[in-house]
């Protein structure tokens, strides 16, 4: 007889809890990720790299969703969306003022707790939240860490080029995060 006692609701454990009310959340930078673009492509040309930043979101609920924004080029001009999304994390004007933003003088991705607005899209196929912009740093509060999943490494269904993991989610002993770093040669 196969045992299906053990088998939960996915909801249960969090690992597929999604905000449902859109609006501003207590949230905390896991991972900053590096992606290819993959729409838009001028013939010819190769795909851009994009960013994008996966948070830690606690919801309405009091579970931690883990919720991204969506890719974005790496440009500082007034139209591009970059400063948007860091809004009143900072506005840097080029990519080492971005690095001294996001990582720690021994390049470690700072632990950063903040309040992200969330965008709520009901689709036949469920609910999707994204991250649109960090609205306030804040000072760092008692939030739990959660684990990261293998969707984590994943933009728009395809691997990641590279990610930094927030020191604090970076468990060692994980036997996911062990394989990806023995994938990726870290």
């Amino acid at each position: 007889m196969i045992n299906f006692e053990k088998y939960n609701n996915a909801n249960d454990n969090g690992d597929f809890a999604v905000v449902k009310e859109e609006g501003s959340y207590h949230a905390r930078l896991m991972m900053v990720r590096l992606s290819k673009q993959d729409k838009y492509i001028e013939e010819g040309k190769e795909p851009k790299d994009q960013i994008s930043f996966l948070f830690d979101v606690i919801n309405e609920n009091g579970q931690s969703c883990h919720i991204a924004t969506r890719p974005t080029g790496i440009t500082f001009t007034d139209r591009s969306n970059l400063p948007k999304i860091l809004n009143k994390l900072g506005q840097p004007t080029n990519g080492k003022e971005l690095q001294e933003l996001l990582y720690t003088k021994d390049k470690k991705l700072k632990d950063i707790y903040c309040k992200v607005y969330v965008d709520v899209q009901e689709k036949e196929n469920g609910i999707f939240n994204n991250v649109t912009k960090i609205i306030a740093v804040e000072e760092p509060t008692d939030q739990p860490v959660s684990k990261i999943v293998e969707w984590d490494y994943k933009v728009f269904g395809k691997e990641i080029e590279m990610g930094d993991i927030n020191p604090a989610y970076n468990d060692e002993d994980d036997d996911f995060i062990k394989k990806v770093k023995a994938e990726n040669n870290v």
